[in-house]
């Protein structure tokens, strides 16, 4: 499931925001460490995606 956010000039702080929502997630919905490290893994290469993808938007 890709989210495609619409047009944003100020496209940082979608990735600022982005960044800090994927831990507070993680740590929200993880009842133990080992689930908080699997949610971490799962958002981190989506977050990786994401900035690379805004990045070539400004080309």
């Amino acid at each position: 499931m890709m989210i495609r956010p619409p047009y944003d000039p100020n496209r940082r702080w979608s990735v600022v925001s982005l960044s800090m929502l994927s831990p507070a997630m993680a740590s929200m919905r993880a009842d133990k460490s080992g689930r908080a490290a699997a949610a971490l893994l799962t958002w981190a290469p989506a977050a990786i995606a994401y900035v690379q993808w805004s990045a070539r938007d400004h080309v």
